[in-house]
């Protein structure tokens, strides 16, 4: 899980290093495909060579036998067939056709940054920026997936939720044992995970080619990650946590917005949590930097004028003086009665952090996410 999630991560940096050097798609796609090729040639040659250690990150915190391990990784390949299976939606209630449509002209125009498929907003002015400032990295890296693949973008489209699917159940794995103090607890949260979106968790697998599917991926692995060098202050957690920030951020920006929620919820609660301080700063450092980055290419191609389609207040409900909070109905909806139950359940976890650090994070990392969506001045 972690070895695709950060070698897509190192994939999308050249992708946009790519794209700002004004590299064609042609050029860029062979030259991914001999690099690809030569990299996965010399691994093969050292691994017969001299067998090493893997040198991922292990399961944080509760970790789990190989015996448990296998049968999630069944799991994860059952997932991965019933995302096959099902194949995502492609009707008016979808983005499908934008993303498909946006790939395509990747390879019609020859172009890492083709024109948008979509009508530019009526008040952009003429002569706009090419373009689509909401793209990121992962359509190239999609393009460039099925011209290696030998597919047309929509067939590639269809097999995207059978990787991302499994990939998502095993960080989202990896991320509960982290805040849990025992395996069976760990495995209670992994069978939770089918009553993901609504308790409709393996049809929401065809949902996963899209930036929900991307952020969520991301912040469930990075997640341990920056605990373990909060922890550690070790250089090795930080090297991973760059290159998985920095290549999520770039594309999809759901990543950096989730990144920005785990680092304050660092730099709010390191104390309480007994966390290196100078690692939470390091990384804190880290992060705003990758953010101007970011900010400063989104910026650049942006279309300078708002997009009336996404104007208006969207899964929020009014409660008056001009202050909105989020709609339960919404989030009832979207997570399911499980997670709206833990919702009411999360004050007595101040009870049980007085004997449970694991209580002290949870409490930590839940606590933005809910001011955010429920205190009317902050939403």
């Amino acid at each position: 899980m972690f070895s695709f999630v950060a070698g897509l991560s190192g994939i999308s940096l050249l992708t946009w290093g790519a794209m700002l050097g004004g590299i064609s798609f042609e050029v860029f796609s062979v030259s991914m495909q001999w690099a690809l090729g030569v990299f996965f040639a010399v691994a093969a040659i050292l691994d017969v060579r001299r067998p090493v250690a893997d040198n991922a990150p292990a399961m944080p915190a509760t970790a789990v036998g190989p015996y448990i391990q296998r049968a999630l990784a069944a799991v994860a390949i059952v997932l991965a067939v019933v995302a096959l299976i099902q194949s995502p939606r492609f009707d008016y209630y979808q983005d499908s056709f934008d993303h498909i449509g946006y790939v395509r002209h990747i390879a019609e125009e020859n172009s890492l940054s083709p024109h948008g498929v979509l009508a530019p907003p009526v008040e952009a002015p003429e002569g706009g920026a090419k373009a689509d400032p909401r793209k990121g990295t992962f359509q190239p890296v999609a393009a460039l997936a099925a011209r290696m693949a030998g597919v047309d973008p929509i067939d590639a489209w269809r097999v995207i939720p059978a990787v991302f699917f499994p990939v998502a159940f095993l960080a989202f794995v990896w991320f509960c044992a982290a805040f849990l103090p025992d395996r069976r607890l760990v495995l209670a949260c992994a069978a939770m995970f089918l009553l993901f979106q609504g308790g409709t968790g393996v049809l929401h697998g065809r949902e996963f080619a899209n930036g929900q599917g991307i952020w969520l991926v991301f912040y469930w692995t990075l997640v341990p990650l920056c605990l373990r060098y909060a922890v550690s202050g070790a250089r090795r957690n930080l090297s991973a946590v760059l290159v998985l920030l920095a290549g999520g951020a770039f594309m999809h920006v759901g990543v950096l917005t989730h990144a920005a929620v785990l680092l304050a919820s660092l730099l709010l609660f390191y104390r309480w949590l007994r966390l290196d301080r100078q690692a939470v700063l390091t990384l804190c450092a880290w992060g705003a930097g990758i953010a101007a980055v970011v900010l400063v290419w989104k910026v650049a191609t942006s279309i300078g004028g708002g997009n009336q389609i996404h104007a208006h207040p969207q899964g929020l409900m009014y409660v008056g003086g001009g202050m909105f909070v989020a709609s339960p109905v919404e989030v009832l909806r979207q997570n399911g009665l499980v997670f709206f139950g833990g919702l009411v359940m999360l004050p007595f976890l101040v009870l049980a952090a007085r004997r449970h650090g694991e209580a002290k994070l949870q409490i930590a990392f839940a606590a933005i996410p809910i001011a955010v969506c429920f205190i009317p001045p902050l939403v």
